[in-house]
């Protein structure tokens, strides 16, 4: 049960949340090149398409039509991909940006020539990535991934933990501490399991 805010403490938040608003109010779409790097990190409880209960999951990015996958890893429901992809969008117009969407899509890899199968999908607008926060990032999040090809596969079908980050015309990208953020996530995450 969390305790009630104190008046100073409910007018800190107050003057945070309107920092926050102003700080997002600012951040303008402009016409340039603009690069988005995602971030496949980790997958968890996918959903098994093979007979032994496993899948082979293999990811597919899509960006501005675009594409990129990662590598197939065998026989596994979680697993560890750590892949980045870089895509480079060059004299890009507001409008063009602003429809534009990245699609991350998990499949089981079909053997010997067989169809991919679709575990589940993630999509974003990337005008929703890039007006999110002054960063332009969802950082280490996990998504839930819907199959959106199969009526019969209904609610969650996995998970992936991803980074996306947008670099806009004439921005730099954050740097972040990634050992001080993995042992904190660690730590919550130790703390969440303890509860």
């Amino acid at each position: 049960v969390e305790k009630p805010l104190t008046p100073e403490e409910e007018e800190a938040k107050k003057a945070k949340e309107e920092e926050h608003r102003k700080e997002l109010s600012d951040i303008e779409i402009k016409d340039g090149d603009y690069q988005i790097q995602v971030h496949i990190i980790e997958a968890r409880d996918l959903k098994a398409e093979n007979f032994d209960g496993t899948s082979d999951p293999i990811v597919y990015v899509e960006c501005f039509g675009q594409k990129r996958n990662t590598q197939v890893i065998k026989q596994v429901t979680s697993c560890v991909f750590d892949e980045v992809f870089i895509f480079n969008m060059k004299n890009m117009d507001k409008e063009t940006f602003e429809n534009g969407f990245i699609r991350i899509a998990c499949f089981d890899s079909g053997m010997m020539g067989a169809m991919n199968t679709m575990i589940g999908a993630y999509a974003i607008d990337a005008s929703l990535v890039y007006t999110r926060n002054k960063d332009h990032e969802v950082y280490r999040q996990w998504v839930a991934l819907m199959d959106d090809e199969d009526a019969e596969d209904v609610g969650v079908q996995g998970y992936l933990k991803i980074t996306i980050a947008i670099i806009g015309p004439g921005e730099k990208m954050k740097v972040h501490d990634e050992d001080k953020e993995r042992a904190e996530e660690i730590a919550k995450e130790a703390a969440a399991g303890g509860d």
